[in-house]
């Protein structure tokens, strides 16, 4: 598929990016690019070792009794880690903040999913729990927060990308369900 957002940037500043990492399609927030080759291999060893910071906001089916829970649950036959944080409740959800500490394909979703809470607005996991919301989600309510990521010159830099409207009025209307 050339229609995406690598496509679209590299003709956007007329050079070569070097894509770092992923997010799913409906997945809003911070994705991270390289301008050259030197630079993709820093941060992709990063990637790789798992010193990367990032964090992603959520929106979970039903309320986390937990303050914190951590999921250890392999996915693609290795290792994967994420720490969720119940930062709010609303009827039958929780705002979920989720730190990663490894980087699989859909780590969040399938892990939410693991915990009983799956994301409002996912058409693939836990499909069924998501009709227990009050409201519909407008899309998949999963946001890129945070990265942090330690630069060639050892300097550590964090980037921050804010909730966005559309699903930060979600969660609103579900907080006035209650």
């Amino acid at each position: 598929d050339r229609n995406n957002l690598h496509v679209y940037l590299e003709k956007h500043f007329g050079m070569q990016l070097h894509l770092l990492h992923r997010l799913d399609r409906p997945t809003s927030g911070l994705i991270a690019f390289a301008k050259n080759p030197a630079a993709a291999a820093h941060f992709s060893a990063q990637f790789r070792d798992h010193t990367i910071g990032r964090s992603y906001r959520a929106i979970g089916v039903g309320v986390l009794a937990e303050e914190t829970r951590r999921v250890d649950l392999p996915l693609e036959g290795r290792d994967a880690t994420t720490i969720f944080r119940r930062l709010d409740v609303a009827t039958n959800a929780t705002l979920l903040g989720a730190e990663l500490l490894t980087g699989r394909t859909h780590q969040v979703r399938l892990h939410a999913e693991h915990l009983g809470h799956p994301l409002a607005g996912d058409s693939k996991y836990g499909r069924a729990l998501t009709r227990r919301l009050p409201r519909r989600a407008p899309r998949l309510a999963l946001h890129a927060e945070s990265l942090s990521v330690t630069l060639p010159s050892g300097e550590r830099l964090e980037l921050h990308a804010e909730f966005p409207a559309d699903l930060d009025a979600y969660w609103t209307s579900l907080k006035n369900a209650q």
